[in-house]
């Protein structure tokens, strides 16, 4: 605990001139149909993530809308998690139904950009290094031992997607909780009852060995 404190007041003074990134709402896309927010300012980091979300708001419209179809129901909604300094992460949740499927679908998906070069990432990279190359059993383990009172039947259900390869997670950066929040993502439509959050804390991530840069974004911003 004393190495913890220590390793987070040594970020506090590394990023006392670190301020939250300006975001700004932006009209709907439709009636339900929430926008990405925008950075605001100007130079090229904010202009490459602001193009990618622009992307992302009209791959995820096509979707909804059934590709010009007649959908029932379109809705999406858009949380900023982290605003900066290190990133930028959003969780978007998209649902609609389109003519002739078996069924509504619905999606949950975070976003993440790196806001020192304005990329998309996974967030893997920040990962300890003894998570290997392919982290996906190290992620179900640390998941299933965060989130509390899963069902028998749903541990066993993680488990066979994580056999058959389906299971990934979604890795987020939630500055409310000082947590990284890991969302599955693979499980059958039958399964989506097992479907759960996990908030990994600071102190964790700390003792687990994951990247400094990961541990300073979950720091409150000055």
């Amino acid at each position: 605990m004393i190495r913890l404190t220590v390793l987070l007041c040594a970020m506090l003074v590394a990023s006392g001139q670190a301020h939250a990134q300006t975001v700004t709402s932006i009209p709907p896309l439709g009636a339900d149909i929430a926008a990405s927010p925008r950075l605001v300012g100007e130079g090229a980091v904010i202009a490459k993530v602001n193009a990618a979300l622009a992307r992302r708001d009209q791959r995820d419209l096509d979707a909804i809308t059934c590709f010009g179809g007649k959908p029932d129901g379109p809705f999406r909604t858009v949380e900023v998690i982290a605003d900066g300094p290190e990133f930028l992460s959003l969780i978007i949740r998209n649902s609609s139904y389109c003519a002739g499927a078996a069924h509504p679908w619905w999606s949950q998906e975070i976003l993440t950009f790196d806001l020192e070069t304005g990329s998309e990432t996974d967030l893997l990279p920040y990962l300890p290094a003894a998570f290997g190359t392919d982290p996906q059993e190290e992620l179900a383990v640390l998941f299933l031992n965060t989130v509390a009172d899963l069902p028998g039947d749903c541990v066993q259900v993680y488990a066979w997607a994580l056999r058959d390869g389906h299971l990934r997670f979604d890795l987020g950066v939630v500055k409310a909780e000082s947590a990284l929040m890991l969302w599955p993502s693979g499980l059958a439509y039958v399964d989506r009852p097992c479907l759960d959050t996990a908030y990994v804390s600071m102190a964790r991530l700390q003792e687990a060995g994951f990247h400094a840069k990961l541990i300073r974004a979950l720091l409150p911003s000055r």
